[in-house]
């Protein structure tokens, strides 16, 4: 599939998923069932930088080094989504880069925690390998002395040589030291990640209309309903079982 058919593709489905909830939205409207918070996302800041997926991930997604495509630290990598996130869209093309090496790329046996394979990833670009950072650097874009310079300042904050006094992160070990080859690159970006919003429950999920009346027979859980979001909302479905069981 080259890219103008995967383009299509994503926009096909954009199309149906939006005549979907066009639907939805007017049967629940025919209930009266009340939607809340729809214009609300949760943005991601580490999204793959051509697909925006998440699951493409190589390196410490939570403490590893983060650089922008001039190959700088920017940020305390270990601050929360939405601070990165921010931070994220204020770099030079909106992108960064998560740095490691062979002992904290969270590869095992060639595949990422996914099962992604670094080969493939590398044959899409949605990763880079080399044997220095220098030649990371020339990879990415970057320049190898900058890199170079972020990954040594880096390295020593993690040995705790020194403090970072620049963003101030203090949760680092020697673990997190980028100094075994072969190291990588794994290209991100930001992207809006799920809807915060959905239809009004009640404790035992029962969609609830505007004036907070329980409509008989219409229960929604999962990211369906408003303020649940996220792996923790997979466990909505059973309590509502549960609940209508006890």
């Amino acid at each position: 599939m080259d890219d103008r058919e995967m383009l299509q593709t994503i926009l096909n489905a954009v199309s149906a998923v939006t005549v979907q909830l066009d639907k939805m939205e007017a049967r629940l409207t025919a209930v009266d069932a009340e939607l809340k918070n729809m214009g609300r996302q949760m943005v991601f800041p580490i999204a793959d930088s051509i697909d925006y997926s998440t699951e493409t991930i190589v390196g410490n997604a939570g403490l590893g080094l983060f650089v922008n495509v001039n190959g700088e630290r920017f940020i305390n990598e270990s601050l929360d989504r939405f601070a990165l996130s921010a931070a994220v869209m204020k770099q030079p093309e909106e992108k960064l880069f998560i740095i490691s090496d062979a002992l904290n790329s969270g590869l095992v046996n060639g595949y990422n925690e996914q099962g992604y394979s670094a080969d493939k990833l590398i044959e899409e670009s949605k990763l880079f390998r080399a044997d220095s950072i220098e030649e990371l650097a020339q990879m990415i874009g970057a320049d190898p002395s900058v890199l170079a310079k972020a990954v040594d300042d880096y390295n020593a904050i993690a040995r705790g040589d020194v403090a970072d006094t620049v963003f101030g992160r203090e949760n680092m070990s020697e673990k997190d030291a980028i100094v075994e080859a072969p190291f990588y690159a794994s290209p991100r970006t930001w992207a809006a990640h799920v809807t915060i919003g959905g239809v009004a429950v009640g404790p035992d999920y029962q969609a609830l209309t505007a004036d907070g009346a329980g409509i008989e027979g219409l229960y929604v859980v999962g990211e369906c309903s408003d303020g649940n979001s996220g792996v923790s909302s997979m466990s909505t479905g059973l309590s509502c079982v549960n609940q209508m069981l006890a």
